[in-house]
Order: C-alpha cells, then sequence, then structure tokens
C-alpha cells in the first residue's frame, strides 16, 4: 500500500476494519429505518394538524364514508347470502346423492352376497344329490 503522507510510513491493513465497517452499516440501516418511521409520524401529524381547522365539515365527510361503507357492506353481505344459499343447497343435494349412492352399494353388496350363499347352499345340494345318485360299487 503506498504511503499518501511522506513523514508516515502507511499502516498494515486492519483485520478488524471490516468488523467496524459491517458494524457501521447495520447502525447506518437500523438509523434510516428510524428515520423513516419518524417522517411518517411527522406526515400523519401534520394531516390531523391541517385538519383541525374544519373540525365539524371533516367530522360530517367521515361520516358520510362511513355510512356509505356500511350500505355498501349491507350490499355485499345480502349478494353474499344469495351466493351462500344456492351453495348450501347444492351441497346438501350432492350430500343426499352421494348417500344414496352408498346405499344403494350396500343394497346390491347384500344381493351379492346373499346370491353367493344361495350358489353355495345349492352347490352343496347338487353334490348331496350327485352322491346319492352315484352307485356305489
Amino acid at each position: 500500500m503506498p504511503s499518501y503522507c511522506p513523514t508516515f510510513p502507511a499502516l498494515p491493513p486492519n483485520p478488524h476494519t471490516h468488523a467496524h465497517t459491517h458494524s457501521y452499516e447495520a447502525e447506518a440501516e437500523r438509523v434510516g429505518a428510524a428515520n423513516e418511521t419518524r417522517g411518517e409520524t411527522y406526515k400523519m401529524r401534520k394531516k390531523v394538524l391541517d385538519l383541525l381547522p374544519n373540525a365539524d365539515e371533516n367530522i360530517k365527510k367521515l361520516q358520510e364514508v362511513v355510512d356509505n361503507s356500511a350500505k355498501r357492506l349491507m350490499v355485499l353481505a345480502e349478494k353474499w347470502e344469495g351466493v351462500r344459499t344456492a351453495l348450501v343447497g347444492e351441497y346438501r343435494q350432492l350430500r343426499i346423492a352421494a348417500q344414496d349412492k352408498q346405499n344403494d352399494s350396500r343394497k346390491q353388496l347384500d344381493k351379492i352376497k346373499a346370491l353367493r350363499e344361495d350358489m353355495k347352499g345349492i352347490a352343496t345340494g347338487a353334490k348331496d344329490k350327485e352322491r346319492l345318485c352315484v352307485p356305489r360299487e
């Protein structure tokens, strides 16, 4: 490293310089974030102070905004209720259809089991008759 001062030789690189630089950068970021927060707080307080001279008029405007929002919310609630009712009805129909299908499947399974039992009985009866019909030697 060249020396910029002719009287003093150049200092060797300091390994701790990087650590200090990093801590300074972190501190700068923290201070910057704090300044942003303070700036937002300042802007909000300035708006409030600007609104104070016309407080009655601003309260009326705010009440109108609140009333309009409430009306909009009621309209949305009515629309949602219509949609929700249709969806609940469709869900009930699908649930009943699924239950009916499951009941039909159970009935068919019971019929199949009964038919198998009948087939086993018939097969056993046929074997018994066959034994009776076959002459013994």
